[in-house]
């Protein structure tokens, strides 16, 4: 089951995303968020933060659950500029926790 919605979520939010007439920019950011690319330095797109945000939010587990040959964990989640920002990122996300 878990590869199943690993296989099909990408695609059911992206149809979510464009149906809810979200701009094409914040469609086109969350395609392929769970494909390994080079690494993210820099974010310098949308995508690019997307990309990065959705590896610290639990997107390198789903990407384990993916056909993905020869997959490594991305350096993204041990590169300090990033690593840095998890206890803020920590809190943010308890405090948006909180409101439900």
């Amino acid at each position: 089951m878990e590869f199943l919605i690993a296989q099909w979520h990408e695609s059911v939010g992206n149809i979510l995303l464009d149906s809810l007439g979200l701009p094409e920019e914040v469609v086109e950011a969350v395609k392929e968020i769970d494909v390994p690319r080079a690494f993210v330095e820099t974010p310098r797109s949308l995508s690019d933060v997307v990309y990065v945000a959705n590896l610290f939010a639990g997107g390198f587990w789903e990407m384990q659950l993916l056909d993905i040959p020869n997959l490594e964990e991305p350096k993204e989640l041990s590169y300090g500029r990033y690593t840095e920002l998890q206890a803020e990122m920590d809190e943010a996300c308890q405090e948006m926790i909180s409101m439900f």
